[in-house]
C-alpha cells in the first residue's frame, strides 16, 4: 500500500534509516521504491541530496572543531605565560576595565526593568 508523505518527512525518515540505524542502501532503495510509490530518478535524488548535506554539515563540524582546538592553544599559552611571569597582579582588573564592567552591569540591570 502506498503512503502519501511529504519530501521533508521522506527524507528524515531515509536519514533515520541510513544514517542512524545504518540500514544497506540497496534495500532501503527497494523498500522505499515499494512503500512510498516514488521513482528511482526521484529517490536517487533525494539521496544525492541528502548525502551532500550530511557531507557539508560534517565538514562545518570539523572545521569549527579545528577553530576550537586553536582557541584553546591560545588560552593555553596564555595562562602557561602568566604562570611563569612575575607579575602579581595578571588576573586584577584595572580601574578603566571596572568601570566599563559596571556600565555594562548597569545597562544590564535597567534594560530588564
Amino acid at each position: 500500500m502506498l503512503r502519501p508523505i511529504s519530501w521533508i518527512k521522506f527524507e528524515r525518515l531515509y536519514f533515520k534509516e541510513r544514517y542512524l540505524k545504518h540500514a544497506d542502501r540497496n534495500g532501503l532503495k527497494r523498500l522505499f521504491l515499494k512503500e512510498y510509490g516514488i521513482t528511482g530518478r526521484q529517490l536517487n535524488g533525494t539521496i544525492f541530496n541528502l548525502s551532500g548535506n550530511v557531507e557539508a554539515n560534517r565538514q562545518a563540524l570539523l572545521r569549527n572543531l579545528e577553530t576550537k582546538k586553536r582557541k584553546l592553544d591560545k588560552v593555553g599559552k596564555r595562562i602557561k605565560s602568566a604562570l611563569k611571569s612575575d607579575r602579581k597582579d595578571w588576573f586584577k582588573y584595572t580601574s578603566t576595565t571596572d568601570r566599563s564592567l559596571i556600565s555594562n552591569v548597569r545597562s544590564l540591570t535597567s534594560r530588564s526593568g
